[in-house]
């Protein structure tokens, strides 16, 4: 007799609970992605700025947003910007900012004012180089647009005068005050001696004759010259030709023989001037008056 064989359980199947929890948290994320993407990450930021100084001109990204401060900035798209505030007389400032979905970004440039050179010659009228660049305006003026550091500045009047150079350093703020002395190419200096004698200029080695005494000359005050005059039988008289600015320069020159002594020179002999007695004007003296004594009379006996 045959038995059925018994049939196996077969086991339950499990609802996929958790594939369906992980599904649903899956697009929640990307809902949540595609909003944050989509429209909030969209959503215009600003920007509030306060300067100092206050009365700046305020540059977004080179285009200008208003003239003074404070200044709000509203719908900005999220991004970079290249914020610029600039005035007359300042530095400018910039920077890169940041405009985060829905934020406001505050800023407060502050501008540092820039150097500048108060710049006057003697004589004036001259033609002005600042860092080699040709200056548009004559001495005297005042140079604004210059900035801090280590400067050069170059004045120029020709033909009569030389050029003149100066180097200065300048910091941010400073007012600098500059006053330059141009030297004539050439000044007149005037030699004479006692006696006359010839007239030799010593400029860089070399000797040169001028002829003799009186000599007037034109000579460059930049460099270095030394004047020997000779004569026979007489010492050589020699010295270096300083010049005073622009100043005419005048030599005169005593001639000595070699051994001689100077002449003793006597002292002038000096008269006492008479003094004269003042007139002594004698005082009246007043007679006292005399009283006279009672005489008594003797007894007569």
């Amino acid at each position: 007799m045959l038995h059925p064989e018994p049939t196996k359980a077969q086991p339950k199947r499990r609802k996929p609970v958790g594939l369906i929890v992980a599904l649903l948290l899956t697009l929640a994320l990307c809902g949540a992605g595609l909003y944050y993407f989509l429209i909030h990450a969209k959503r215009p930021g600003a920007m509030s700025i306060t300067a100092s100084p206050t009365d700046v001109a305020i540059y977004i990204d080179g285009r200008k947003q208003g003239q003074g401060t404070p200044l709000r900035v509203d719908k900005l798209k999220p991004g970079f910007y290249i914020v610029q505030a600039r005035k007359a007389g300042y530095q400018n400032w910039e920077k890169t900012v940041q405009i985060e979905a829905g934020q406001v970004a505050t800023l407060t440039p502050t501008l540092v004012s820039m150097p500048s050179v108060e710049l006057r010659t003697i004589p004036s009228g001259a033609v002005a180089y600042l860092d080699g660049q040709k200056l548009a305006r004559r001495t005297p003026m005042r140079i604004t647009r210059i900035a801090a550091g280590r400067r050069r500045i170059e004045v120029r009047l020709p033909p009569k005068y030389q050029p003149t150079i100066e180097s200065f350093d300048i910091a941010a703020g400073e007012v600098k005050k500059l006053t330059l002395k141009l030297l004539p190419r050439e000044v007149s200096v005037v030699i004479k001696s006692d006696p006359k004698g010839d007239v030799f200029i010593d400029k860089d080695g070399r000797s040169q004759r001028y002829g003799r005494t009186p000599v007037t000359l034109k000579l460059n005050p930049k460099l270095a010259y030394r004047l020997t005059i000779r004569r026979e039988r007489y010492a050589d008289w020699s010295q270096a030709i300083t010049f005073d600015g622009g100043k005419p320069v005048e030599i005169s020159a005593k001639l000595s023989k070699p051994g001689a002594k100077p002449k003793p020179v006597k002292p002038k002999p000096v008269k006492p001037r008479p003094v004269k007695p003042k007139p002594v004007k004698p005082k009246p003296v007043k007679p006292k008056p005399v009283k006279p004594k009672p005489v008594k009379p003797k007894p007569v006996k």
